[in-house]
């Protein structure tokens, strides 16, 4: 089972983010500024959160409760004929930072099973918008027509701290209210409908759940006792889907290239392989975490042009189709409606992207814009490259730059927590501008004088204990890298001092970066602009202390990374009260 993306808000933000997938484990969406303020205004409020959201500190447990008599969760595919090649769409709704948003999702890989009675209907992943690997069952009616009975459970996740399940109901608007003393708050929730029977269609190459707006019912993950998580479709459309994804004839022809891209003033950069075939050129790895897919572009003289809506393939992560789409950005005002207001970036999809293309050099480069992209009907970025520029590259032995000390933060451990939060951003190149190939590169963290052991009982999904960490693993929960920024959970005590050393195994060669420190004590807000004096701020991003990306911080501890025009960048805690 895949974990639930803990650092949902890593993505949150992620409108312009170099590498932003979905963060939430079993979240597929990448919501934009604009949605989160959405979600604030809507007045929809989830009753209970799920996950992560409720599981943060190592020494919470959560309530185990009382045996159901809900039927069992199908996590296996049942026997029959399956059908896996469905693209899904709909309307959704999302809990994310405080509230719930209603949003479309687009591009949901779809799996239905046909029983051996041919009576008998199983659909996977009944949510459009949070991935599961569980099935529900439904039953053949009166002509096209399938019939679901609710409750059925559909999820089972895994915590540090417990276990959490969660169960489809039908659901229905309610309007609460609720007397705080001095004021009285009125929001709507959803609560279990009288009637638990979901209905679909299925016709010809289409299957849709019957439902309309005015009906205004939710198919939604609730507890076993029907209270809402905030997530749950209110639409959902099923279509067979038969493309195939875009690959050269023979990929073991692939030469290695270099793709740099800049995002907020930061430079990144990846190695990835790259097929000539007559005038098409295929580049595989710009989906991070499905290096295989291939997108295609076409020479034209000095011109290597990449149409979108190429189908890259499946994304296994997020059991999606992946895209390739080009983009332009617009600047849209959005009101708060508090009084207050400010632009977004609103970007939408162009028809294709050109490139620069010197072919004695073989480097092509564009000061544009492109998304590997879920779905190719609505903006949903997985990944985002900004100004890019492909050119060929050798592997040499290289020395990684030490951590800039600007951008290393801790955050002691507490006992509410059950950790410390250990934050810093690192180079993906060496003093001299050569790239380095991040699947050669690792990092190790010093408690003062002493390396680090990460153990797979504390950060689940390493396969064995290790003190040098590969730069690209990321277990979504207490190991993230997120937009070149790793956040990572501390379960250590008694030191004085953390520190960072990366690590470059290329070229036949191990070169180790200098260790950067920082202080194991406690710091304020009153150093925030430390070392900023007389610089131009280009950009200021908060984060929490779990590396999630934070809009307008309220009550709490955050991370204030701010870059400056120069280049520079200096994180620090913000306390806001």
């Amino acid at each position: 089972m895949r974990n639930f993306y803990v650092a949902m808000a890593a993505a949150l933000m992620a409108s312009a983010v170099a590498s932003a997938q979905p963060a939430y484990k079993g979240l597929r969406f990448t919501p934009t500024k604009k949605n989160i303020v959405e979600a604030k205004k809507s007045g929809y409020v989830a009753v209970l959160p799920f996950g992560q959201q409720q599981a943060q500190g190592r020494h919470k447990l959560l309530v185990k409760r009382a045996e159901s008599t809900i039927a069992p969760l199908i996590s296996e595919q049942p026997e029959g004929v399956l059908h896996s090649n469905l693209y899904r769409s709909g309307e959704s709704f999302v809990t994310m930072m405080g509230g719930v948003a209603q949003l479309p999702f687009d591009g949901v890989r779809g799996s239905v099973v046909v029983g051996t009675d041919n009576k008998t209907i199983y659909f996977k992943d009944p949510i459009g918008a949070y991935y599961s690997e569980g099935w529900i069952k439904g039953e053949r009616a009166e002509g096209d027509t399938i019939v679901v009975k609710l409750p059925q459970q559909f999820v089972h996740e895994t915590y540090e701290d417990g276990d959490q399940d969660g169960y489809l109901f039908k659901l229905k608007p309610t309007k609460m209210e609720e007397d705080l003393g001095d004021t009285v708050v009125s929001y709507t929730t959803f609560v279990p409908d009288a009637d638990q029977t979901v209905k679909y269609v299925w016709q010809n190459d289409t299957i849709r759940m019957i439902n309309t707006t005015q009906d205004s019912k939710l198919v939604g993950m609730c507890n076993e006792n029907g209270e809402w998580y905030g997530f749950g479709d209110y639409v959902s459309r099923y279509e067979v889907f038969d493309q195939q994804p875009v690959a050269p004839k023979d990929g073991s022809k692939a030469q290695t290239v270099a793709v740099t891209y800049a995002e907020s003033g930061q430079d990144y950069g990846r190695v990835m392989m790259m097929v000539k075939e007559g005038n098409d050129v295929f580049v595989s790895g710009l989906n991070q975490a499905m290096p295989s897919l291939w997108a295609k572009g076409t020479i034209d003289g000095n011109v290597i042009s990449f149409k979108g809506h190429q189908y890259m393939g499946i994304d296994t992560l997020t059991q999606s189709y992946t895209f390739f789409e080009p983009v332009a950005h617009k600047q849209v005002w959005f009101d708060y409606g508090d009084g207050t207001g400010e632009f977004y970036d609103d970007p939408y999809m162009l028809d294709k992207i050109d490139f620069e293309y010197d072919a004695e050099s073989g480097v092509f480069k564009s000061d544009s814009t492109f998304y590997v992209n879920q779905g190719y009907k609505r903006v949903n970025q997985m990944y985002t490259y900004d100004t890019p520029m492909f050119a060929p590259w050798t592997e040499k032995a290289i020395t990684p730059v030490a951590v800039d000390s600007t951008v290393i933060y801790y955050s002691p451990y507490t006992e509410e927590m059950g950790c410390g939060y250990l934050s810093f951003a690192p180079s993906e190149f060496d003093e001299d501008g050569n790239l380095l190939n991040t699947e050669k590169l690792y990092y190790s963290i010093y408690l003062d004088d002493m390396p680090m052991t990460f153990d797979p009982e504390d950060y689940p999904m390493l396969s064995e204990e290790t003190t040098e960490m590969p730069y690209n693993f990321s277990n979504q929960q207490n190991i993230v890298n997120y937009a070149g920024m790793f956040n990572i959970n501390i379960y250590s005590t008694g030191f004085d001092s953390l520190g960072v050393q990366l690590i470059y195994k290329g070229g036949g060669e191990v070169r180790k970066s200098p260790i950067t420190y920082v202080s194991a004590a406690d710091v304020t807000d009153a150093i925030h602009n430390v070392g900023l004096a007389g610089k131009k701020v280009v950009a200021t991003v908060y984060t929490d202390l779990s590396g999630r990306r934070v809009n307008r911080p309220t009550n709490g501890v955050f991370i204030q990374t701010t870059r400056m025009e120069d280049g520079t960048v200096k994180s620090t805690k913000r306390i806001f009260k």
